[in-house]
C-alpha cells in the first residue's frame, strides 16, 4: 500500500465527549437511576435549578444583566428568596463578563451593594468574574482553570452574541457548542446562564420559546428558559419561564420593577397577564404570521374577538377567516 493512501480507523468512544456516547439501560436500571435521583435543589426557584443549562433570551435595555448581578449576590450572600423564588443551594459565583469594560461592571457592583435588599452576610462564598473581550472558543481555557479553582455552583455568560461570535450560526454548529457546554457543566457539576437576546419585531408578542434570536437549537438543548421583557410601563418587566425539564410552566408572568434608588428589581405581584402590560405600540414591527399566532394565544384565554383585534391590528372579518383554519 503506498504511503499516500490512507486507512480509516474506528474512533474510540473514549475520545468523544461524555454526550456523544452511547448507552444502553434496562426497565430496571432505569428506574434505580430515578430512585436514587434527588429533586434538584433551586438557585433561583424553578427559573434556575442545580446542574442545568439556562438560556436567558431578552430584550436589549431590558436589565438582564443587573438582573444576572442580584441573582448572583444572592446566592453568594445565602438569601432564602429573591423575587419570591426559594433559594436552597448556595456556592460561588462566577460572572463571565463579555459584555461591559471591566470600570463600568465595577460601578453597577457597587451601587447594587450600596443598599441592597437583603442582608450582605460573611459567607464561604464569593462573586468572581472573568472579564474577556475573546470569542468563547479563545477564552474556553481561562474559564475552565476558574471553574476548577473556583467551584462555583452558577455561572452567567454575558452574552451569546459576543462570545459566541466566531460560531457560525449555524443549527449544527449552534447545536454542537450547545452539547460542548453541557458537557462541560455536567463535568464540573454547575449551572450556567447563558444571556442573549430576542429576535426583533417580537416587542408585543406574548412570551414563548421561539423569541430568541438565531437557532432554535439553543432552547432545544438547553434544560430550561426564560425571558425578561419591557412593559408599557417605564421600570416595569415581565419575568416568564417557559421551558423547564424539571418544572411545570409558568402561570402568566412575575410583573418586576426596578428601584430607582438602589437599582434592585423588586416583585410587584407573582403572576399577571402578559397581555395587559407588553407594549402595542409596535404592532408595525410584528409580521401577519406572528400576528395569527398571537391572536390564537389570545383567543385560547378567551378575549373576544374585538379585543384581539384591537390589539393584534387586524380587522374582526379577517380574523375570523384566519381563526377558523388554525
Amino acid at each position: 500500500m503506498s504511503t499516500s493512501q490512507k486507512t480509516s480507523e474506528p474512533v474510540s468512544t473514549r475520545q468523544l465527549p461524555k454526550s456523544y456516547q452511547n448507552k444502553i439501560s434496562t426497565l430496571s436500571d432505569l428506574l434505580d437511576i430515578a430512585k436514587n435521583t434527588e429533586e434538584p435543589k433551586k438557585l433561583f426557584g424553578d427559573f434556575i435549578h442545580e446542574n442545568s443549562l439556562i438560556h436567558f433570551p431578552s430584550e436589549r435595555g431590558s436589565g438582564k444583566s443587573f438582573l444576572m448581578m442580584q441573582i448572583g449576590l444572592a446566592i453568594v450572600n445565602c438569601w432564602d428568596h429573591f423575587l419570591g423564588e426559594r433559594i436552597n443551594i448556595y456556592g460561588n459565583v462566577l460572572f463571565v463578563n463579555a459584555e461591559m469594560n471591566e470600570p463600568i461592571f465595577a460601578k453597577r457592583l457597587e451601587k447594587l451593594l450600596e443598599n441592597p435588599p437583603g442582608l450582605l452576610k460573611k459567607t464561604p462564598h464569593d462573586f468572581y468574574t472573568l472579564t474577556t473581550r475573546m470569542s468563547y472558543q479563545l477564552f474556553k481555557t481561562d474559564l475552565e482553570q476558574a471553574i476548577e479553582k473556583f467551584n462555583p455552583k452558577l455561572i452567567f455568560l454575558d452574552n451569546w452574541t459576543i462570545a459566541m461570535r466566531d460560531n457560525s450560526g449555524k443549527k449544527e454548529d449552534i447545536a454542537n457548542l450547545m452539547t460542548e457546554l453541557l458537557d462541560l457543566k455536567d463535568k464540573y457539576s454547575f449551572s450556567m446562564v447563558i444571556a442573549d437576546h430576542t429576535k426583533k419585531g417580537v416587542k408585543s408578542i406574548v412570551t414563548d420559546s421561539d423569541l430568541q434570536s438565531g437557532s432554535g437549537a439553543k432552547t432545544d438543548l438547553s434544560d430550561q428558559d426564560f425571558l425578561l421583557r419591557k412593559t408599557k410601563n417605564q421600570g416595569e418587566r415581565l419575568l416568564k419561564r417557559v421551558k423547564s425539564r424539571n418544572a411545570p410552566e409558568q402561570n402568566g408572568a412575575k410583573l418586576l420593577r426596578m428601584n430607582e434608588q438602589n437599582l434592585w428589581f423588586e416583585l410587584i405581584e407573582d403572576s399577571v397577564q402578559e397581555i395587559d402590560y407588553l407594549n402595542m405600540e409596535n404592532k408595525a414591527e410584528v409580521t401577519d404570521e406572528d400576528r395569527i399566532r398571537f391572536a390564537t394565544e389570545l383567543q385560547a384565554e378567551g378575549k373576544s374577538l374585538q379585543v384581539i383585534s384591537d390589539v393584534v391590528g387586524l380587522s374582526k372579518s379577517t380574523l375570523h377567516r384566519k381563526l377558523k383554519k388554525e
